[in-house]
């Protein structure tokens, strides 16, 4: 993990973080509803083509290579980021806003230090 890191492709070196990266997609998924995260439905494919006008080298260079794969992605690697010890990121307005947007509002609750 700490070599993934180190390449940027996940947001943590935390040997925990694949865990939390499912957690948080898992959380997303129960707090969102199962239109919003099932990629055939019109509301997921609707959320995705809203995340693809994201600056994706903003989110890569921030959270990390695997986050901008899609949105649902994005939102488990900056929750695994949140809870596994990067609140530094809560400090950056467009991944917190896009965070908050795309699925993680509902899980910022469990996020906090």
């Amino acid at each position: 993990m700490r070599e993934a890191r180190r390449r940027n492709l996940y947001s943590t070196a935390d040997a925990r973080h694949i865990v939390m990266h499912e957690m948080g997609e898992l959380a997303m998924h129960q707090s969102v509803g199962g239109d919003r995260f099932s990629p055939l439905e019109r509301a997921y494919q609707q959320a995705e083509q809203d995340f693809q006008r994201v600056d994706s080298a903003m989110i890569q260079a921030v959270v990390s290579a695997y986050a901008i794969r899609s949105h649902s992605d994005f939102v488990a690697e900056v929750f695994a980021a949140l809870t596994l010890g990067r609140g530094a990121l809560r400090d950056d307005p467009e991944i917190m806003e896009a965070f908050e947007r795309f699925g993680g509002d509902r899980l910022l609750q469990w996020t906090q230090r």
